[in-house]
């Protein structure tokens, strides 16, 4: 997974794209997404759905009608539970298929009457400094934040190699340990932290308190 994340930054992709291209089927359906507003719908003075809403993601706007509908919707605060479509008398917030939803600025979540409001989309530049990666999750098992985790764990890595034991480890010459400190992407650590020497340790019954090497000034 590493070196596929690696691939996409070198070529400034952010994304690829889903359902794949030629495939029509996304396996979504059914699936209900964000509540699509419908503004000419709204009935003046009904607040149902406002009331109705958990995270405030719905207010009612100061001086009703004004161009831009009754309503502020926040779909950066809604959490798609579709209580504000049972409660709204008039339809005005109706269930959708939205469920693929995303911009590239938090101001782009708050509702618009006209899209031509929202900004451009212009191309953005390959990554050509240092990225920290965020991993943002809604939900889920979370079986990819502990994969995602893992990717900078040795321990995991040792294991993708089949290496599970500290006589595995003992065994090593000086050229496997070099490989495999260079194949994970720290070359030198393995010498440097006396991982052999300490493995061998281990299995001769040291006591765990002087496998540790004296630290570098």
């Amino acid at each position: 997974m590493a070196l596929w994340t690696l691939f996409g930054l070198k070529r400034g992709k952010a994304t690829t794209p889903w359902p794949a291209p030629g495939q029509a089927d996304d396996g979504q359906d059914g699936v209900l997404g964000m509540p699509r507003y419908h503004p000419e719908l709204c009935v003046e003075g009904c607040e149902a759905c406002a009331e109705a809403c958990p995270t405030g993601a719905i207010t009612v706007r100061e001086g009703g009608r004004n161009g831009e509908g009754m309503l502020a919707v926040d779909y950066g605060r809604c959490v798609v539970c579709q209580l504000c479509t049972e409660a709204c008398p008039s339809g005005a917030m109706a269930p959708s298929g939205d469920w693929a939803f995303g911009v590239s600025q938090r101001e782009d979540l708050v509702w618009a009457q006209r899209a031509d409001a929202l900004p451009a989309v212009t191309e953005r530049p390959g990554f050509t400094r240092s990225l920290h990666i965020r991993h943002v999750d809604a939900g889920s098992c979370n079986g990819c934040e502990s994969e995602l985790q893992a990717l900078s764990n040795p321990f995991y890595s040792l294991h993708r190699l089949g290496i599970f034991h500290f006589s595995q480890i003992a065994a090593w010459t000086p050229e496997e340990a070099e490989w495999v400190g260079s194949y994970l992407a720290f070359p030198g650590r393995i010498e440097r932290e006396g991982w052999i020497g300490q493995a061998k340790a281990v299995l001769s019954g040291t006591p765990p308190q002087e496998l540790h090497p004296p630290r570098r000034k």
